[in-house]
């Protein structure tokens, strides 16, 4: 056959169509979490409380590890917080304030802008005023100390007494022995007897 024999718009054989392609099974959507409930166990400890927002939001408590405060103990002032020193404590030694710290909290990143703890010595304890959910992180980390805002009330509550204090009365200087006056009467001269008379 010769080429000039050939139509010159030959149709261009047709392709087979190609197999749709098998879709690629998606993972399973993970079932959302099943809200936890009053006595399970966390990493923080057991819940022992939840409250719900408007919104539907569970706020859940655990207790905080620090032993409650007992003892009947002075506040600070604002003035004394203002000044509070910047000293480390230890955490075995810190009573709390309120009995639980909400898991939120604890989960919460600690910023460095955020004021450091507050803790209050007072009638021979130390008492966390401000800083629970902080502290309370620091000690289920195993930490043993931490830095913080400290108002020792009993360094000033002897520094107040000392002051009240009455002064011991100063000796009142006793007025000199005075020499006993000399008499200046003088001796009466006997008269000599007269002739006649008995001496």
């Amino acid at each position: 056959v010769c080429s000039s024999d050939l139509p010159w718009d030959m149709p261009t054989p047709a392709k087979e169509p190609e197999a749709p392609a098998t879709p690629t099974p998606s993972a399973p959507e993970p079932e959302p979490a099943k809200p936890r409930k009053v006595g399970d166990e966390t990493k923080y400890g057991k819940i022992v409380k939840i409250d719900t927002w408007d919104d539907g939001t569970q706020i859940e408590f655990v207790r905080n590890p620090f032993p409650a405060l007992s003892k009947r103990v002075e506040m600070p002032t604002g003035k004394q917080i203002d000044n509070a020193a910047i000293k480390s404590v230890s955490l075995a030694d810190l009573h709390s304030t309120q009995k639980n710290v909400t898991i939120r909290g604890l989960e919460k990143p600690i910023n460095p802008k955020d004021k450091l703890p507050l803790v209050i010595q007072s009638n021979g304890v130390q008492y966390i005023q401000d800083g629970h959910h902080r502290l309370t992180k620091q000690k289920l980390n195993g930490e043993s100390a931490a830095q913080v805002r400290f108002v020792n009330l009993d360094a000033n509550q002897s520094e107040k007494q000392r002051s009240n204090e009455p002064k011991p009365a100063e000796p009142t200087p006793s007025a000199p022995e005075t020499e006993p006056a000399k008499s200046t009467a003088q001796p009466i001269a006997q008269e000599a007897p007269t002739q006649g008379e008995a001496p």
